[in-house]
């Protein structure tokens, strides 16, 4: 099981920022975020168990103004007029208007090792 949770994490999260790396500057970086394991759904989360746990992973900084930026276009809707949300599969990124803040988020359900969304907006 733990195989396979870390097998998928590496694919979504260290990968694209080999990625994104290579491309800038041929160096490792860090990831600036947070994370979640939790049960049930988003809008309505429970205690993650041994036969519902799932991860959200917010990402913040260089690696989510780069993802933000080579995601293309982004489509003013969804969550609020301020914001453009850019969406790739479960992979969505979203920057404040004002402050130019960017943040990206993805979910996996770990148990399934199948890709889902990491935030409700």
């Amino acid at each position: 099981m733990w195989s396979r949770f870390f097998a998928v994490l590496f694919a979504v999260v260290i990968l694209p920022a080999v990625v994104v790396a290579d491309t800038q500057d041929g160096k490792w970086s860090k990831l600036d975020g947070t994370y979640m394991l939790y049960g049930g759904s988003l809008d309505e989360m429970t205690p993650p168990s041994a036969s519902d746990t799932k991860l959200s992973v917010f990402i913040n900084g260089r690696l989510a103004k780069d993802l933000f930026t080579r995601m293309g276009r982004a489509d003013r809707r969804q969550c609020a007029d301020d914001i453009a949300t850019r969406m790739r599969g479960a992979l969505s990124c979203t920057k404040t208007i004002k402050t130019g803040e960017v943040e990206c988020s993805f979910g996996f359900d770990v148990l399934q090792g199948k890709a889902i969304a990491g935030s409700v907006c």
